[in-house]
């Protein structure tokens, strides 16, 4: 199942592990009534490994769970960065590309979708954003679902949408939400695809 919202829940908006766990947990039990977001566990700390390990500890494998990396044979659903796009793969799994040639590289891989970026300026990533120019022609040029990363929020959302993402990966503006605040964006932006 491809998700509409993928919520990336990347360890670096947290000081400590345990209070990502928590938040985690938080977002997980969310996650039954919207069959259409996911949650990526993402660390890329020194501790990423240990990180991985201790969310793997409280969070189930479902099909809306996703392991930021190569993760095979956890029962997790997968995305790879951009530097382990590779062997083409029977499991399913996302990508995060930045150019064309990435697409070309993630579709052949067997990619199930992408997530191209950032889009807009981001605090979580020194990048020079790449537009939403970029993402429509991504977008036009792909096989697969595209989902708009990078400084996403409610309000540049839709020209995401516009732009011809398939669906929205957010971090920050999500992560760091209570359950209700958390409830409410989803709804939010869930009507944009209607």
């Amino acid at each position: 199942m491809v998700p509409r919202i993928i919520i990336i829940g990347d360890r670096q908006y947290f000081s400590g592990q345990q209070e990502w766990l928590t938040q985690l947990q938080c977002i997980e039990a969310v996650l039954p009534d919207y069959p259409t977001v996911a949650l990526q566990i993402r660390s890329k700390k020194s501790t990423a490994v240990k990180d991985i390990y201790a969310a793997m500890k409280v969070i189930s494998p479902t099909n809306q769970i996703f392991l930021n990396g190569s993760w095979t044979g956890t029962g997790y659903q997968l995305h790879l960065p951009e530097n382990q796009i590779g062997t083409p793969s029977t499991e399913f799994f996302g990508a995060s590309i930045h150019s064309e040639l990435s697409l070309i590289k993630a579709q052949e891989s067997g990619a199930h979708y992408v997530q191209f970026g950032a889009v807009f300026t981001t605090q979580t990533k020194p990048v020079p954003p790449l537009g939403l120019s970029a993402l429509a022609k991504v977008s036009k040029h792909s096989r697969i679902p595209v989902f708009a990363v990078g400084g996403i929020t409610l309000s540049n959302a839709q020209s995401c949408i516009q732009a011809g993402a398939s669906g929205l990966s957010i971090g920050t503006w999500l992560i760091n939400s209570n359950q209700k605040t958390l409830r409410q964006r989803l709804d939010a932006l869930l009507l944009l695809f209607l």
